[in-house]
């Protein structure tokens, strides 16, 4: 359910008003994130049906919106939820998706935002506020200064390019999401940080969860929710693309890059577990081959708290099409999170 704002949550500074967000505000919060394409050197924008369906993950949910002369310049989003920090219960408050129109940054839209948003969480409760980002998403590493972030851990995503077919050992049954997340919570755990993403929301995005005798993994869409859009690519991998469609490079099978304007089909993989380095990558092998069939160009795979697993998985492809993004964690306590559980719904 969606938790709203009373009338007294409605803020003013200078001529920017900052006010709750409505469903029927969903179009205009889209055409202002056509506007924020994320990234520099790979730049990306999004592609969602609407803009709150992705805090619908989440039974308590809040969007503000800022207005500048009755234009929408800004939006932010922050979910509830409750957390174990160093095993303890806590409420948390998660921050994501601020967006500034361009013509109007550096106006102190953002920390309007961001400051507003943090006080509808204390309102709420929220003893714990945290977000996470890519080390050159500016906007979000701005959010997160603007209340007091400061980086206390992360962690690292594979991007497993799905080309061709591996021969795998093992044999991979499906199974039920909370069963893998329990096996997976024995394996890796216990956690510095941890949300259990089966209580305080839904799983929507999720698509399937496998486990063979020594690994497991459940898989997870964000089509509709916040998929990705091309907008630019590096420049080695426009050579890379080029090269590739010359004789003899094109008649050899090689891994997907995107093009500008293309819409990005991949699968995220988390809740991974494994007894062996190994097991992690024969499991992968299996859900690389069901990704081949259905039609996906990628596995963004989210390390496990356990090191030197993706090290591991990323000796199957070639290094220069997966390359390993470190994401990371802002939160405004000093608290190091050396062993950090990634609820999916965050991404």
């Amino acid at each position: 359910m969606h938790t709203g704002s009373s009338p007294g949550m409605l803020k003013r500074g200078a001529d920017v008003e900052i006010e709750p967000y409505d469903r029927e505000m969903s179009d205009e919060c889209l055409e202002l994130e056509a506007l924020c394409p994320q990234g520099d050197a790979y730049r990306l924008s999004f592609v969602r049906d609407t803009f709150h369906k992705r805090a619908e993950h989440f039974d308590q949910w809040q969007v503000l919106v800022a207005r500048k002369q009755k234009k929408m310049v800004g939006v932010v989003a922050v979910a509830l939820k409750e957390m174990d920090l160093m095993g303890r219960p806590l409420k948390g408050a998660f921050f994501f998706d601020l967006r500034v129109h361009p013509k109007h940054r550096r106006q102190g839209i953002g920390q309007k935002l961001g400051w507003s948003a943090k006080d509808w969480a204390l309102e709420k409760g929220a003893e714990y506020h945290y977000l996470y980002c890519i080390n050159d998403n500016r906007a979000m590493r701005a959010l997160g200064s603007m209340v007091r972030g400061v980086e206390v851990g992360g962690y690292d995503l594979l991007v497993w390019p799905v080309y061709r077919k591996f021969k795998v050992e093992g044999k991979v049954e499906e199974a039920g999401p909370e069963d893998v997340h329990r096996e997976c919570s024995e394996v890796n755990g216990p956690y510095d940080l941890y949300t259990d993403p089966f209580k305080g929301g839904r799983l929507a995005g999720h698509q399937a969860s496998f486990q063979s005798e020594g690994a497991g993994c459940s898989t997870w869409s964000n089509k509709g929710i916040l998929e990705e859009r091309v907008e630019s690519i590096p420049k080695k991998f426009a050579y890379y693309k080029k090269a590739m469609s010359l004789w003899p490079m094109s008649r050899m099978r090689h891994p997907h890059l995107p093009a500008t304007g293309e819409v990005l089909r991949g699968l995220y993989v988390y809740d991974l577990y494994s007894k062996t380095p190994e097991d992690a990558v024969d499991l992968i092998s299996n859900v690389n081959n069901r990704a081949l069939e259905e039609g996906y160009d990628y596995l963004y795979i989210i390390d496990p708290p356990v090191s030197g697993t993706i090290d591991h998985l990323r000796k199957k492809v070639p290094k220069v099409f997966s390359p390993k993004l470190r994401y990371c964690l802002l939160s405004h306590t000093p608290d190091m999170v050396d062993k950090l559980y990634v609820d999916i719904r965050d991404l």
